[in-house]
């Protein structure tokens, strides 16, 4: 096709209106229209010597990747791949069901695919016919459609028209999680890791109340997954590869998410280690105040949980003043924690005293490890 140089057009939205009447003066005898192709600013020109409607094919591929088209407007393209703008052949026939001409809509236009066309749009004289009266003073370069009095004169536009820059491509990829328990349950609230093996870099997010979030991490990497706990992680066995796009099929852009499935138990209870007390007291300790601290950030994020906090003790004095000692200390972190904001609904404190010993109470390390304050995660 003969290459078509013109002036930029660009106007506000043309109002609706049933008789328009549009000037331009233009040395190879177009007309050069603002329009709107399925809710898209764009432009065209007319000529009416041609018989079918074109698009360019650069005009086309940025349509459907933006999706202001889609497959099903295709005819005659089953094989279409929107990554790959050869597919989208010169001579292709594409629908486009909303198109907006200097303020008058057309409706279901055919256009067939130009390769190589200055202009995004080539409307025929035919669908312009299809508005109503039409008439092109090729002396004057006037297109009228219907009669009016709206006078358009784009020849005092001084500035050059370019085709709309392609959208550049994604180099990450999607990935869509689920988390659950073993019985289908979905886990709100749960942190998931990915830490990638070639740069170490962490990449988190946290499941809704679905169980489910969705990310982007990039490509050409593998990563080691991590559930965060209180203070610690469960890590998944198998590791999530992104391969490096074109390293599999040529691809230039991932589509379709990866998908990251994951079944898992949380721990239903957990130490908290340097939690400290006063000898023979009740009274916490300011090095205790890190560990509880991140204990009320576990009870914000875990926002429907509720927990039971146990004192418990060694055997070194009689059983009812470490049944005491123990109460009063776990108490004393229940009313710490309400302190901080955290609903005391949410709260049990209970005292174990030396009943529950979880090493050798014969050894001062045994006796070390007995004396504790234990978080369990109630139903």
């Amino acid at each position: 096709m003969k290459k078509i140089l013109f002036l930029i057009l660009f106007l506000g939205a043309l109002e609706s209106y049933s008789q328009t009447k549009i000037i331009v003066k233009n040395d190879e005898g177009l007309l050069l229209i603002p329009s709107k192709a399925n809710g898209m600013q764009a432009c065209f020109i007319y000529n009416a010597e041609e018989t079918e409607n074109l698009i360019s094919q650069k005009q086309a591929m940025y349509m459907f990747r933006n999706e202001f088209l889609h497959k099903p407007d295709i005819i005659g393209a089953p094989k279409f791949d929107s990554t790959d703008e050869e597919s989208l052949a010169e001579g292709t026939v594409l629908i486009i069901k909303d198109f907006q001409f200097a303020g008058l809509k057309l409706n279901n236009i055919k256009c067939t695919i130009v390769k190589d066309m200055d202009a995004p749009f080539l409307i025929c004289k035919s669908t312009i016919a299809d508005l109503g009266v039409t008439s092109f003073d090729n002396n004057s370069n006037t297109l009228s459609v219907a009669s009016g009095n709206m006078n358009f004169d784009f020849s005092k536009v001084n500035m050059q028209f370019a085709l709309p820059k392609e959208t550049p491509l994604p180099k990450d990829a999607p990935v869509n999680v689920t988390v659950t328990d073993f019985k289908g349950r979905q886990l709100s609230n749960e942190i998931m890791v990915f830490k990638s093996r070639k740069k170490q870099i962490e990449y988190q997010n946290q499941t809704n109340d679905q169980g489910q979030f969705s990310t982007r991490l990039p490509s050409g990497d593998t990563y080691q997954i991590y559930i965060l706990g209180f203070k610690d992680s469960t890590s998944i066995p198998d590791s999530l590869v992104i391969p490096g796009l074109g390293q599999l099929d040529g691809r230039k852009y991932y589509k379709n998410p990866f998908v990251v499935a994951y079944k898992f138990l949380p721990a239903k209870s957990f130490v908290l280690d340097n939690c400290n007390f006063d000898n023979g007291k009740a009274t916490l300790q300011d090095s205790s105040f890190k560990v509880l601290d991140e204990l009320v950030a576990y009870l914000v994020r875990k926002d429907d949980e509720k927990i039971e906090i146990g004192g418990h003790t060694d055997n070194v004095g009689s059983a009812a003043s470490n049944l005491k000692l123990s109460e009063d200390r776990a108490k004393a972190v229940r009313d710490y924690l309400i302190s901080k904001g955290i609903d005391g609904a949410r709260l049990t404190s209970k005292g174990y005293g030396m009943t529950k010993p979880i090493s050798d109470n014969k050894t001062p390390a045994g006796r070390a490890e007995n004396r504790r304050t234990e978080v369990t995660i109630m139903e």
